[in-house]
């Protein structure tokens, strides 16, 4: 088998891999309303839909390179003016231990 069809292979694997893992995402992300959303992809538009982000004082988005492999070189962007970070990692902290004290 030639390097081109190996490539070919791998592209077409690499390719249903992020479809089912595109697919699990949306099933896992609850309906909103929620502090999470599923966009499937912002595309040319990253700019204006992060300053969207940061008017509607939300912590940030996740940014990836439009063929990047899934999971891998994913760039978190926060909002720098985001009103509610902090006392955050002590909420989650909290959630994950399961205490409810303040």
């Amino acid at each position: 088998m030639s390097s081109a069809t190996h490539i070919g292979i791998d592209e077409v694997e690499r390719y249903l891999r992020e479809q089912r893992d595109k697919r699990l995402l949306r099933f896992i992300i609850p309906e909103q309303p929620t502090v999470l959303l599923y966009a499937s992809h912002i595309e040319r538009n990253g700019i204006e839909f992060f300053r969207l982000t940061c008017e509607q004082d939300l912590e940030g988005i996740v940014a990836k390179l439009k063929h990047g492999r899934y999971g891998v070189g994913w760039f978190k962007i926060r909002n720098p003016k985001y009103s509610q970070r902090e006392g955050r990692r002590e909420l989650f902290e909290r959630q994950r231990t399961g205490s409810s004290s303040v």
